[in-house]
């Protein structure tokens, strides 16, 4: 099951790493989702960078929270497992089902490209295929769109590259 530890922004990678050192079982994987976006260049080209989906998560991949949550107390920075109280539950399925689909193993989400139908995107190659209810916007200009998730019942957006390849009005 999936659960999501809360970390302080910008710490993501160190906390990973001690995560992954000290506090990681056999049977668990800690990660960071990641996304690709498109960077405009000075000389007018678009590069591919990689960067957090969503800043401040981690997500972590167990069967043993109770243990994970003693374990936690080894890493010497802010590290809290998200839930409603005193009580820690996974991810919703369905959260966690969204997850798997647009990131897939490697917790990457690809840059997708759409076609613009009136006021209508439909994503045509991608990760987020057949997720377009999940888009809040789009900025052609820029070729990214924000998404929204919900994270523990929390909503939660990120940008992502999305290219529109054509516009059918």
């Amino acid at each position: 099951m999936w659960y999501v530890i809360q970390v302080r922004a910008t710490r993501e990678h160190e906390i990973l790493a001690l995560l992954d050192r000290w506090v990681k079982e056999a049977d668990e994987e800690f990660f960071v989702m990641r996304c690709m976006r498109y960077l405009r260049q000075q000389d007018a080209t678009w590069d591919d960078v990689e960067a957090l989906a969503f800043p401040g998560y981690i997500f972590a991949d167990t069967n043993d929270i109770d243990g994970l949550r003693e374990r936690l107390k080894q890493i010497p920075d802010l590290t809290k497992v998200l839930g409603a109280g005193d009580e820690i539950f996974p991810i919703y399925e369905e959260e966690e089902r969204i997850l798997k689909l647009i990131g897939g193993k490697k917790h990457l989400i690809e840059a997708s490209q759409g076609v613009r139908q009136g006021n209508r995107i439909v994503v045509i190659k991608g990760d987020l295929v057949g997720q377009e209810a999940i888009i809040k916007w789009v900025n052609s200009h820029k070729r990214m769109a924000c998404i929204e998730l919900e994270i523990r019942g929390r909503k939660v957006t990120t940008k992502v590259g999305l290219e529109i390849v054509r516009r059918d009005y």
